[in-house]
């Protein structure tokens, strides 16, 4: 399976279930997955929480939009590298 990041980094399954009204058996509807964070999103979260553990500095905006450019960036070259295993 080839990721696009998009995909759901820890996706929901939800089961409808409704009791039919004389023999009470169970009816079972839709399932679905709900949102969240995405793949790309938990990977950049990750990376940045790494390369925060470290500082020993004031971040800045600068700093602060620098290192998250960073971590989205190396995210997204995680997910190519991934794909290239398939």
């Amino acid at each position: 399976m080839q990721l696009t990041g998009n995909e759901p980094a820890m996706p929901q399954i939800t089961t409808d279930v409704d009791f039919a009204d004389a023999s009470k058996e169970k009816q079972y509807g839709l399932t679905y997955s709900t949102g969240g964070l995405t793949i790309r999103q938990h990977f950049a979260i990750s990376i940045l929480q790494g390369s925060m553990a470290g500082v020993k500095v004031t971040v800045t905006p600068e700093i602060a939009t620098a290192l998250s450019k960073e971590a989205v960036m190396v995210a997204d070259a995680l997910i190519v590298e991934l794909n290239q295993g398939e």
